[in-house]
């Protein structure tokens, strides 16, 4: 299978919530659920979400 990431090319190697609504197209607070769930890994830094590529990358490929 080859699978082509390179629409995430555009975006830092550590993602913000604010990216996500842009990459999977839904709203704040779906992204927020993501996260807080943990259904999409990431780093909490204080109140700030981080979310390295490649754990929404993982999200995306369990998700299809």
């Amino acid at each position: 299978m080859d699978t082509n990431y390179n629409f995430l090319s555009d975006y830092s190697d550590v993602l913000s919530p604010k990216d996500l609504t842009k990459i999977i197209e839904v709203g704040k607070n779906t992204v927020y659920k993501l996260l807080k769930s943990n259904s999409i890994q990431n780093i909490k830094i204080g109140k700030n979400y981080k979310i390295p590529k490649l754990f929404l990358i993982k999200y995306l490929f369990n998700n299809l």
